[in-house]
């Protein structure tokens, strides 16, 4: 069982959403759905849990390709954001625990993009992360369903324009990485058109080789499960202005502190 994934997604709603948390959890004999489920409802209040597998020649080195590859939805964050919900472009980041799979949560205080990349956005990289022929008009299509989703078509020609060339640009570099998204959410529209079963949330053990921790034993926060949990921060807070009111980019992502 994905105790793990359990705890933390757990530990989330108790923390920012207890009512998530149904009294029969622990009757409900469909693990994979439940978990799904409450991955999904965290999403409506802000919170996008992603997970994503390591390969082993990186997991000597963590910090950079996982830096490198939050950045890049931490930018597709900011690109919906600030041209839908310009004063809801701050975001935050954190890593949950140091162990591979990583486990990583973006809280992001415009809803409606947390909720497209939950329910659009994770289950397409997901599905296709492994696949070398991406069609373009795919791309612009899922692009267009995100945009559609936020209301976007209301923006000037020029802007909706710009916002799915950027879209598909960062979309491209989201299935390229050498970490393979594992979705915790399905789609929450069809997107597919196909007919084949709902694929299974592998098992946290399954996703690698062996079990080594992303970082070493005595630089590793508390697991998710000791009573006085403590996040990495990934990214502080950001603000989506300058001191002049202008809109600016995200600065990198900083370095993981070391314990």
């Amino acid at each position: 069982m994905n105790r793990r994934l359990e705890h933390v997604l757990l530990d989330l709603a108790q923390e920012h959403a207890p009512e998530l948390i149904p009294a029969d959890w622990a009757q409900q004999v469909d693990y994979d759905r439940k978990l799904r489920t409450l991955a999904r409802q965290l999403a409506d209040h802000h919170i996008l849990v992603m997970m994503a597998v390591l390969p082993d020649k990186l997991a000597q080195n963590p910090q950079p390709p996982i830096e490198t590859w939050l950045k890049l939805y931490a930018d597709f964050y900011q690109l919906l954001a600030s041209a839908t919900f310009p004063s809801g472009a701050q975001l935050e980041a954190s890593l949950l625990d140091a162990l591979n799979p990583a486990i990583v949560t973006l809280y992001g205080a415009a809803r409606p993009v947390v909720q497209v990349m939950a329910g659009l956005l994770l289950p397409y990289i997901a599905r296709r992360q492994t696949e070398l022929l991406i069609s373009e008009a795919e791309l612009r299509g899922l692009m267009s369903l995100i945009l559609e989703a936020l209301a976007a078509e209301d923006l000037p020609y020029e802007d909706h324009h710009q916002l799915q060339v950027d879209g598909v640009s960062l979309l491209r570099q989201m299935l390229s990485s050498p970490l393979r998204l594992v979705s915790l959410t399905r789609f929450d529209r069809p997107f597919f058109y196909e007919n084949r079963r709902p694929e299974q949330l592998p098992e946290l053990d399954s996703l690698t080789e062996d079990s080594q921790p992303l970082l070493p034993v005595d630089e590793r926060p508390p697991t998710t499960d000791t009573a006085q949990k403590r996040n990495i921060p990934l990214m502080p807070w950001l603000d989506d202005n300058d001191d002049e009111g202008r809109s600016k980019r995200p600065p990198p992502v900083p370095p993981l502190p070391r314990r």
